[in-house]
């Protein structure tokens, strides 16, 4: 009985190390990536201004002539985005389209719910590539 209850408490243990190992992955990935994945451009442009100020030590004069090219950089690419948006939307319904064509007819409904979420999603993140309208 005692072998037991130690192989079991080491396996609790075991499993709370994995949890708590998975959870702060989780936790750092997501405020490292959250610059990137969750903010407009020139968002991502202040983060690499920092990230250069942190690594060259930047000296003020530097830091302004770096943030007026980011910020300029990230008004091209916001207007790049806005010119094809529409073609990128086009695209993605359409390829969404031609896979529906594929599935079977119990497979539809599910792969509509999959578009749904992923439709909800985007709204989450507005400055990414849309999901394709529902057909």
């Amino acid at each position: 009985m005692t072998k037991l209850k130690t192989g079991v408490a080491i396996f609790l243990v075991f499993c709370l190390g994995a949890l708590a190992g998975s959870l702060g992955t989780h936790l750092y990935l997501k405020d490292k990536l959250s610059h990137y994945i969750k903010r407009d451009h020139r968002a991502r442009a202040e983060y690499l201004l920092k990230k250069l100020t942190e690594e060259l030590d930047l000296t003020e004069a530097q830091q302004q002539s770096i943030r007026n090219i980011l910020m300029d950089s990230a008004s091209k690419i916001r207007e790049i985005d806005r010119k094809f948006r529409p073609e990128i939307k086009k695209i993605i319904t359409q390829s969404f389209e031609s896979i529906r064509e594929e599935l079977k007819e119990e497979q539809k409904p599910q792969f509509d719910e999959f578009i749904t979420r992923l439709r909800e999603k985007h709204e989450k993140r507005k400055d990414r590539a849309p999901p394709p309208e529902k057909s």
